[in-house]
């Protein structure tokens, strides 16, 4: 996912430079001041429950946790707050073949306290109601500050 975003972001003269996540909250700094956080996930069917039927509904789950060492045991906490300016989420299809589409989230639309992030796909002809559709493939938040 990292490599994918890094290409896109060149296509737009945006260039960028690993993090490493020892030391800092944020996988990319990119020459015009952006801090991001890359998160990556491969498409997955899931049956659910709504208005007294069953469907099938096809999504995106990115994990937003944070690895805590314990007396030497690890623990996955939600991420409360990250110091990044955008998430890009890579949404791959199913095999991880291929990338079908990215979601260019502004910081503070995530929510901090939750450990997954949940992005569902819908077909064309229908309207999403999610609030992370008016940010898939917009780059454009990233080139503004260049």
């Amino acid at each position: 996912g990292m490599l994918s975003v890094k290409r896109e972001l060149l296509l737009r003269g945006i260039r960028s430079v690993d993090m490493p996540g020892k030391f800092f909250d944020f996988d990319l700094y990119t020459n015009n001041n952006i801090r991001i956080e890359v998160k990556s996930a491969s498409e997955r069917q899931d049956e659910v429950f709504k208005n007294g039927a069953n469907y099938l509904q096809n999504s995106w789950t990115f994990n937003n946790v944070k690895s805590i060492k314990r007396e030497n045991q690890f623990y996955s906490e939600a991420i409360n707050g990250k110091e990044c300016d955008f998430y890009v989420l890579v949404c791959f299809n199913n095999d991880i073949t291929r990338v079908e589409r990215f979601y260019i989230l502004p910081c503070g639309l995530v929510n901090h306290e939750s450990k997954l992030i949940r992005v569902n796909k819908t077909k064309a002809e229908f309207d999403s109601k999610s609030k992370y559709t008016p940010y898939q493939d917009k780059w454009d938040l990233l080139v503004k500050n260049k």
